[in-house]
Parts: structure tokens; sequence; C-alpha cells
């Protein structure tokens, strides 16, 4: 497709980008979160998980602000879901009735042990056909979120190496986004070099997966702060973020409630634990952009009409009350008609 130069084809074609669902992270995309072991990634997910369950509270600072409420599905592979339901009750007991019912409403926990990729090159093999199996039910109950987080990705891919199968698990990450219309993030592990402290984050922060990491939009690592006073903070980095402007990529820094709560603004979290609920009113929540509407032939448009463009004599046979368009209105065209013939 070829887009002119021009302001009118250049604003619809980014009215027609895909809609935001974490900033820098569109629908359909893949990102990843990537941290060293023991951070905290898994906790980071659900107060993610909350933020965009709650948007008008930015907890984390990576939702989209005036966003409507998203839904999200989580898959902790690794940690099981059991596993994570335990972490869960701690936040829940904190949280009013009615944070705790929307948060019912919009955050879901996927259970499934089987891997969606497969080490194995025999596409006939038993171990690709459960792979294969496992990503169409992980696509269907994706279906109506607005996020999924896969944690981990090393859980999720099974027997596939992430570096010989890189190819297959790009192919994978993203035939779910796409066919689950979701944005999918991933948590990941570093580099040895990253992890030791040999060498800063970056956007080849990730472990392996040279191709699933160029193509990916977001990505997001977290970090020990350095400064000692600070010790039981943590440091989220934008290391890649194509859609953002510079200014919108500044780090984050997060710290733990009583409750175990990974949060970066204290004031969101201060409303959240008294139950402010926001209703978010229209002008403030980001709209899809509406695609014109497409009329059939036989489709009669409304056409407003403007009496300042016509004459007295037009008016007054438009006024006129037999026929469509007033009797003697309806004789002078047929008379004109048979003139024309005519001539």
């Amino acid at each position: 497709m070829i887009i002119p130069f021009c302001d009118q084809e250049i604003e619809r074609s980014i009215e027609e980008k895909k809609e935001p669902i974490l900033n820098g992270l569109y629908r359909g995309n893949v990102g990843f979160l990537i941290a060293p072991p023991d951070l905290g990634k898994s906790f980071l997910c659900l107060s993610i998980a909350y933020e965009v369950s709650l948007p008008c509270h930015g907890l984390v600072g990576v939702g989209v602000s005036g966003s409507a409420p998203l839904k999200t599905l989580i898959w902790p592979i690794e940690d099981t879901v059991t596993g994570v339901l335990s972490r869960v009750q701690s936040h829940m007991n904190s949280f009013p009735i009615g944070v705790k019912q929307k948060l019912k409403e919009n955050v879901s926990f996927y259970n499934s042990h089987e891997p969606i990729c497969s080490s194995d090159e025999n596409q006939f093999s038993s171990e690709v056909g459960r792979a294969e199996t496992s990503l169409k039910k992980l696509v269907e109950a994706g279906k109506g979120y607005d996020l999924i987080i896969i944690d981990t990705l090393r859980e999720a891919t099974g027997s596939a190496d992430e570096t010989k199968h890189d190819h297959i698990i790009n192919v994978s990450l993203n035939h779910l986004a796409q066919e689950a219309n979701a944005a999918v993030l991933v948590v990941h592990h570093p580099t040895k070099e990253i992890s030791r402290g040999k060498e800063e984050p970056s956007s080849v922060s990730g472990s392996g997966l040279s191709s699933t990491l160029s193509k990916s939009k977001l990505h997001l690592y977290m970090k020990k702060v350095a400064d000692k006073q600070k010790k039981d903070s943590l440091q989220l980095l934008f290391t890649k973020a194509n859609y953002l402007p510079p200014n919108k990529k500044a780090s984050i820094e997060l710290k733990w409630s009583n409750n175990s709560i990974l949060f970066s603004d204290e004031h969101a979290l201060s409303s959240i634990l008294e139950g402010e609920l926001c209703s978010l009113s229209e002008k403030n929540v980001i709209q899809k952009p509406r695609q014109p509407k497409k009329r059939t032939l036989t489709e009669k448009a409304m056409i407003p009409r403007d009496e300042s463009l016509l004459s007295e004599e037009s008016i007054s046979k438009a006024n006129q009350s037999f026929g469509p368009f007033g009797e003697s209105m309806s004789e002078q065209l047929k008379s004109e008609v048979l003139r024309k013939k005519g001539n």
C-alpha cells in the first residue's frame, strides 16, 4: 500500500493504528518483560494486570492513561496457578469489595502445563501435535482478553531451544497475539552477562531469541536500584519501545507495599486500597477509531437540506405537497425531458 505525503492520508493511517494496550505495546503485538531470577517478575505481572483493570490509577506506570478497563489473562506456567493464588490472596485481603469486583471481572488465570512449542522437527510426531493443540487452546482461551501474560517463556516453549528454535517460538507467539487479538507480554530471563552485571541492559538483553526479540515492539527490563539507601527498590527500564517518544521512556522506580504489591505511585496505591474507583467519562476514555460506514448501492444516504443554496423558485416547488417532488415540479421535469429528446 502506498500512502501519499499529505495531511489527510497520514492522519487516517495513524488513526488506523492498532489499539494500545500498554505504553508501547499494541493489540496483536508481542512484548517482553525481562529480569534476573528472584526479583519479583510474577508480582510485577500481577501489578500490571491490576493497573490495566483499574486504569484511572497508574499503579505501575506502564498502562495507557485514559484507557477503558482492560481484561488480562495470566498464564503462570512456571509457578502454577496454585502457587500464584497464594500471593493473590494476600493482595485480595487488603482490597475493598469494589476493587475485588473489578479485578474479578477483568483478571483471570490460565491453568495448563502443556507447552505451545516443540523441538521435534517431525511435524507428524505426537509432541508436535500436543504443542499445536496446546497453542490452539490458549488462543481460544485468550479471545475476549486484551492482554495475555506468559510467565515464563522457558516453561511455555517446552523442549524448544531459545536459539535453535527461535523461528518456531516467534511464529507461535505472534500467532497467539494475532489470532486471539490481544497484546502478549512474555516473561523472560536475561543473558548470563547481564545477570552478572557485566553488561548494561539493552534491547538485546534477553537470552537467545534473536529473531523473536528483534521483531517484538516492547522490552521492559527490571533490575535492582544501585542506590544502597533504596535497597528494597527496583527499577523498570524501557530498553526497547518502538512506538514511544523519548519523553515517554523514562525509567520507573518500583517499591514494595507491606502486603507485597509492586507499585510506583504511592497515591495510586492508596486510592486503590481505599476503594476509590473513579468512573471515566467519555471524554477521558480513549475511543477506538471509527471506521467509515460502507454503503450499498441500494442504501439511501441522508443529506441535510440547506435552503440557503436554493433559489426562491426552487424552494416554492420543493414545498409543494403533490408527487415525490410536488406536482408542478414533477410535470416540469417531464416537460424538460421531452424537450431534450425532441432536440
